[in-house]
């Protein structure tokens, strides 16, 4: 799925599961922890620069974040299988994403059953993953609304 345009998918009858838990920097240096995170909904993108559909879809997770994000959620677009990290941060930076930035590695997508980007997940505030979607959908924005929506109204 890396770098390759397919249509979003999700497991039929998806079931939650514990969301693998995690350390990781962010652009600045600080290490962000999922478990102290604990009591917010918490998006997770993974992508890469050189991802024609990461770069797709990141423009509407950000339009989503501007526009349509409850308070209770934090974004974190976690950047995987590439080792420039000063262009990286260019990439966010010139294009404005309001997204923080992490820094990942194959521990983290194994632990994740990653093997294609995008990949993006919604953790609630008891650290279940709550909604996986896999590969660029237009529909995003729809589909971050449900999730949260969903989570919210349990």
């Amino acid at each position: 799925l890396a770098g390759k345009e397919v249509p979003a998918e999700e497991p039929a009858g998806f079931t939650a599961y514990p969301a693998p838990l995690w350390t990781l920097p962010d652009a600045e240096g600080n290490l962000i922890s999922l478990e102290d995170l604990r009591g917010q909904i918490v998006v997770l993108d993974f992508w890469a620069t050189w991802c024609g559909p990461c770069k797709s879809a990141m423009p509407l997770l950000n339009d989503w974040m501007a526009t349509e994000m409850p308070e209770n959620v934090r974004v974190f677009s976690i950047n995987v299988w590439e080792n420039d990290i000063p262009g990286v941060i260019k990439f966010m930076n010139d294009n404005k994403y309001r997204m923080h930035l992490l820094f990942g590695d194959d521990s983290i997508t194994e632990a994740y059953g990653i093997q294609g980007i995008p990949f993006i997940c919604v953790i609630d505030a008891d650290g279940m993953v709550r909604g996986v979607e896999k590969g660029y959908s237009p529909t995003l924005k729809d589909r971050l609304n449900a999730w949260i929506d969903e989570i919210n109204f349990n």
